[in-house]
């Protein structure tokens, strides 16, 4: 009998992932406010933190992965922005 290859793995991710998605919206908006005093900082924090609770029993979704490399994006940028805002300062 001929069975066809993987039709017992599932191929989709579980989309119910509220931490996730807590991630990639956190992470968005420390990459669109990293200009903006320290709020990059903010939300580039708490979508690394985010992603990291995301990850309980299984890896990091699409979503989490999205978060967690756009917070560290902006947590980048907030370090570039404060050094230059520093550098103008002084």
């Amino acid at each position: 009998m001929y069975q066809e290859p993987f039709m017992d793995q599932k191929l989709e991710e579980p989309r119910d992932n509220p931490m996730g998605l807590a991630s990639m919206v956190t992470g968005i908006l420390s990459i669109l406010t990293a200009c903006c005093a320290f709020s990059g900082f903010f939300f580039g924090g708490l979508a690394v933190l985010f992603a990291a609770l995301s990850r309980v029993e299984t890896k990091l979704n699409r979503q989490a992965k999205i978060g967690l490399f756009s917070g560290l994006s902006g947590l980048v940028l907030g370090t570039a922005a404060l050094a230059w805002w520093l550098h103008l300062i002084m």
